[in-house]
């Protein structure tokens, strides 16, 4: 590698220039590691160091380990890449009946689901992993499968589940067992609550307004595990891109099969074209990014969480390769520093990527700044909400993404959705902001009124690409119980015909003559509507069942 000295002041350099606190870097140059070192501060308020074992979460390079560990179960004959998934997971289901019956353990890690990122729905969500991929049959997809690009986390973890399910334990144990125990990265983790005991991990930072700050870990990691949970060092990752670069032995063992290693790293899905000469088209194969980079062909995937920013990039045809970690989240550091050890790995005229992504963020800046003045602009002045601030509280639900929690603090609504919250700040008419100003969350939420006026649900833009997420504004607990329902259930006399009213499974089922059987969703005590006509409402007193139209009121005395 040429000037390795020159790349020392240069890494300071970005590090300055982007106020990224510490970095952590390995090279690989014909198969050998000439340069495994940290840069920077791992701990800034302490000013502690980063080292070669310095722990930082991987975040999205984990996914080259899923679809490795998926890999392994295709050399022992248990899993074939082209088989629908449904063979192996019955009850894996999706909105698009067609899709959720074809698509393969290929297709699960080559971001052409059909699905956009829905990531709101996993992050920060207690769910096990099972009930989350249960959930996916209730997100509705915006491309046909195999139709379009679309990074997709869910769809990794379900490849992970799939992994553990085929080989009777988990992902996280076939990937210990498969490739970082013969590997002998054995400083790698499955979570950052298992790097809390360890001495030498990063703190993770983020740059909120003008400031950098130190922000909490992202601990909610256990189900979305396979698309971005592993935590590991460069000394580690060092070892886990020799293998890509030796094709598939780690030293002498072999960890995975030449074939293998080839069917990872062969494109599948195109991506949008790139914006630079150096790199001018992405496919995206099995857990990498395959693209030329200035006439060489490249490997790489980046990752980024709370706190963290990072990349790891293979030369295959040079059997080079380099890692980038560092503690600052949304910064393309991580990339400035991999491209130009590439440059230097490659004996190239050093590209002034530094300068270039600068400029780039600078308008992401200005873009973030005019927003912020447009949606001040946009806001209709002088109205209110239609209902007392108390009328909106409660728990909103969807089926993939469950319940929103509204309350009322004082006289200011409060948003709680997983482990995110927010203040609700009114907009206009019913729409509000919800803001959290340590994570720079600003978004827009709108309240639903039925035609009876009442508030029934909450509208909000959680998937940008799809349509919004609505949430059903859920009944009080108190009002679905059985005992409650009880009261109701039973036969009523409707001028000489029976109105049946009966419980099953937490809700009351309504039959009126010549109509078919309604759900009854709680409004208030004694007081339901019909899942389906709007305008149809059913309540109950001492004496009987009113049921109520706007072209006519009958009551139903009880038998």
């Amino acid at each position: 590698m040429n000037d390795p000295k020159g790349f020392d002041r240069f890494a300071g350099k970005v590090l300055r220039d982007w106020k990224v606190n510490g970095a952590a870097v390995a090279a690989i140059e014909d198969g050998k590691v000439i340069l495994c070192r940290g840069y920077g501060l791992r701990d800034a308020e302490n000013r502690k160091p980063v080292t070669e074992h310095t722990l930082f979460p991987l975040a999205s390079v984990t996914k080259a380990f899923t679809a490795a560990s998926l890999a392994t179960l295709v050399d022992e004959g248990k899993l074939d890449w082209d088989r629908p998934v449904r063979e192996y997971l019955p009850d894996f289901r999706l909105w698009d009946d067609f899709a959720g019956e074809r698509i393969t353990p290929r297709d699960l890690l080559t971001h052409r689901s059909g699905l956009p990122r829905h990531d709101l729905m996993w992050y920060g969500s207690p769910l096990p992993r099972e009930e989350i991929i249960h959930r996916l049959r209730h997100l509705r997809p915006t491309a046909d499968l195999r139709a379009l690009y679309q990074y997709q986390n869910l769809m990794y973890m379900a490849a992970g589940y799939l992994a553990g399910k085929l080989a009777g334990s988990s992902w996280e144990e076939v990937v210990r067992s498969r490739l970082l125990d013969p590997i002998g990265m054995v400083s790698t983790h499955f979570s950052v609550r298992d790097i809390r005991s360890t001495e030498d991990h990063a703190l993770p930072y983020a740059k909120i307004g003008t400031k950098v700050r130190e922000i909490p870990y992202y601990e909610d990691q256990e189900a979305i595990g396979p698309a971005g949970a592993l935590v590991s060092n460069v000394a580690d990752m060092a070892r886990w891109l020799q293998v890509h670069l030796n094709g598939g032995l780690s030293g002498e063992k072999r960890v995975l099969s030449e074939a293998q290693v080839r069917e990872l790293h062969t494109p599948v899905t195109a991506m949008e074209p790139g914006r630079w000469p150096e790199m001018p088209q992405s496919t995206y194969a099995m857990g990498w990014v395959v693209q030329p980079y200035r006439g060489h062909m490249m490997l790489q995937h980046t990752g980024g969480i709370d706190g963290f920013s990072t990349i790891a990039a293979l030369l295959p045809d040079e059997r080079s390769g380099v890692v980038v970690l560092t503690n600052m989240g949304g910064s393309s550091a991580n990339y400035v520093i991999a491209f130009n050890l590439l440059d230097r790995l490659l004996g190239l005229d050093q590209v002034p990527w530094n300068q270039r992504f600068l400029e780039d963020n600078q308008q992401f800046e200005e873009a973030a700044k005019r927003a912020k003045k447009r949606v001040a602009a946009k806001r209709v002045r002088s109205t209110r909400p239609s209902h007392p601030l108390e009328a909106y509280a409660g728990t909103y639900t969807h089926p993939a993404y469950g319940p929103i929690t509204i309350s009322l603090d004082g006289t200011a609504l409060k948003l709680r959705y997983h482990h995110l919250e927010a203040d609700l700040k009114h907009y206009h008419y019913d729409t509000f902001l919800a803001e959290n100003q340590n994570l720079g969350i600003v978004a827009p939420a709108q309240f639903l009124s039925d035609v009876r006026g009442t508030i029934s649900g909450l509208s909000a833009p959680l998937e940008p690409t799809g349509d919004d997420i609505v949430f059903s504004h859920a009944p009080d607990e108190s009002l679905q119980s059985a005992d409650y329902l009880s009261r109701f259930t039973g036969s009523y006399d409707l001028m000489g015909y029976p109105v049946t009213v009966t419980a099953f499974d937490g809700t009351l089922q309504v039959k009126l003559p010549g109509e078919p059987e309604y759900r009854l969703r709680p409004l208030s005590e004694g007081s339901f509507a019909v899942e389906g006509p709007s305008s149809l409402t059913i309540e109950f007193d001492e004496q009987g069942v009113t049921i109520a139209r706007p072209e006519s009121v009958l009551t139903a005395s009880r038998k």
